[in-house]
């Protein structure tokens, strides 16, 4: 194998981490997680939110519409919302991201989190506005709000943890 080859197919595995990335989060977000309080209580984060937000932020590129509109189709698909609803809702948040990202990108953390606490609630105003024409009736609100504050309280170590995979496809696997 010439070493063109290689590194354009080295090149090519590395712009799949985001996506692989990202559509692992799906299949993490609708499954069942072992948590240690009755279900009743159990609220899991938007894993997806996260890293489309994040690649969002800092390798763009990586994740176009097209990406987008996949992740939430199948997030609708294996998590059985209402098909569409998760689409459009990510579709609308990562557009608002990309908008503004430069008010985001080569900021402290804490600028960052705070950008993404806008676009949590952005994405869960869309979900619940959404979800109530769908339905016809308001859903309730304290599910979404606590899926919120643990999806915002988890994003630093998700971020970091992206962060590392994103040096990967800058420097090379």
């Amino acid at each position: 194998m010439s070493a063109s080859v290689a590194q354009q197919l080295d090149g090519f595995a590395r712009r799949l981490i985001p996506f692989g990335i990202t559509f692992v989060l799906v299949l993490l977000e609708a499954m069942p997680l072992p948590l240690p309080f009755p279900a009743a209580i159990a609220v899991a984060p938007s894993f997806v939110l996260i890293a489309l937000f994040f690649w969002t932020v800092y390798r763009p590129e990586l994740v176009p519409a097209i990406i987008v509109f996949a992740a939430g189709l199948l997030l609708d698909v294996v998590s059985g919302a209402p098909l569409g609803i998760n689409t459009l809702v990510l579709l609308l948040v990562c557009g608002g991201v990309r908008s503004q990202r430069r008010f985001l990108v080569d900021k402290p953390m804490a600028v960052v989190w705070l950008g993404f606490l806008i676009a949590a609630i952005y994405a869960g105003v869309l979900y619940w506005v959404v979800y109530a024409i769908i339905h016809g009736t308001l859903p309730y609100a304290d599910r979404l709000i606590a899926q919120l504050a643990v999806t915002v309280l988890i994003y630093p170590l998700f971020a970091w943890l992206l962060g590392r995979s994103q040096r990967a496809v800058i420097r090379g696997v």
